[in-house]
């Protein structure tokens, strides 16, 4: 009997990625931009987001019905999971938010629960030699089994959020310490480096810092890490951090945009981080002289324009624009916000 193969064929524009990186950054909100999001929420981070949310349970008191978006157990969540295949996704985007949490609940539904080759029940995932660990590598990979059947029968975009973990490391340079998802990743367990392998794209969300001089010793100027208020989103690998992006995608690394328009980032209409992120990728590589010049012909038409109606904004478009060191990613990213070079919104998948 022939092996049955599949042909080979551009896939539809949906993905699947990974967003990681500390608490309160707006990892969540990042996410929640691409198109259409339905949330399965492990912790309930996406509580002050407007979006649709996964219900595990109505609960009514005191005639309110109040609705649980977070899974008490491994069963639940795979329950929404089978759900979600078999009858559809009600939306573009699957996002399984706080990915750790739901990772926790598959390892609680191992320990104490599972038993070794001699009938006693693991009281940890390492015991006997890490079976734990590979018995909840299995679990995920049949949970992401389970993810990859909606990918592919539906066609929608699955983005996993969690948040970030130190770990130490060594080669030939010597010891060194980078940033990765806080999942699993023992020898015999290692979720993350499954997962890592099976996204497209992995994002690694940072508050930028800065070396600021607070005071002098006779010993030299003492200096303190402070954050600069910049976002910075890392799609490139590096020595610092896991990430990744398959084929022709956007810089090592993207300045987010604040979700409201200020003086220092004057955009017409205030881009959403994830438009801030995607636009880029569905750009490609770009011209950087044709970009310097459209940028340079625009700007003192729309200086002259929102002068008109606002003295103050228009000033600090100027400011902005004239800056030496602007990218020609940033400069691009402005014209797109343009009135005169609106497009569609970019999205993941049509």
């Amino acid at each position: 009997m022939a092996i049955k193969v599949s042909k080979k064929e551009k896939l539809k524009a949906a993905k699947r990625g990974l967003i990681y990186g500390d608490f309160k950054l707006g990892k969540t909100t990042l996410a929640c931009g691409a198109p259409d999001p339905v949330v399965l929420s492990g912790e309930g981070g996406e509580g002050e987001i407007e979006c649709t949310r996964i219900v595990f349970e109505d609960v009514v008191r005191a005639g309110r019905t109040i609705e649980r978006h977070i899974p008490r157990a491994w069963a639940e969540v795979v329950e929404k999971i089978n759900e979600i295949r078999r009858d559809g996704l009600p939306g573009q985007t699957l996002i399984l938010d706080g990915f750790g949490s739901i990772e926790k609940l598959c390892a609680s539904s191992i320990v104490g629960v599972e038993k070794d080759e001699k009938g006693r029940l693991l009281p940890s995932l390492n015991w006997n030699y890490g079976m734990g660990d590979e018995i909840l590598l299995n679990r995920m990979r049949e949970f992401v089994a389970s993810l990859e059947a909606i990918w592919n029968e539906q066609r929608v975009n699955i983005i996993l959020v969690c948040h970030e973990r130190m770990t130490k490391g060594g080669d030939e340079r010597g010891d060194y310490k980078y940033m990765g998802p806080a999942l699993n990743a023992t020898s015999k367990g290692n979720v993350a480096g499954f997962i890592a392998g099976w996204v497209d794209w992995i994002g690694y969300l940072q508050m930028e810092e800065t070396d600021v001089k607070i005071g002098e010793t006779a010993n030299g100027a003492v200096m303190k890490r402070k954050p600069t208020g910049r976002r910075l989103f890392h799609v490139r690998p590096s020595d610092a951090f896991v990430a990744g992006f398959r084929g022709e995608g956007p810089d090592a690394t993207i300045v987010l945009p604040p979700t409201a328009p200020t003086i220092a980032h004057p955009m017409a209409n205030p881009a959403s981080p994830w438009r801030a992120f995607w636009s880029q990728v569905e750009a490609g590589p770009l011209d950087a002289e044709r970009v310097a010049a459209d940028f340079r012909a625009a700007v003192p038409a729309r200086v002259a324009e929102v002068k008109k109606t606002d003295v103050e904004r228009s000033k600090g478009i100027e400011a902005w624009a004239s800056k030496p060191d602007l990218s020609t990613r940033a400069m691009w990213l402005w014209l797109q916000e343009q009135p005169a070079k609106k497009t569609a919104a970019p999205a993941v998948a049509a």
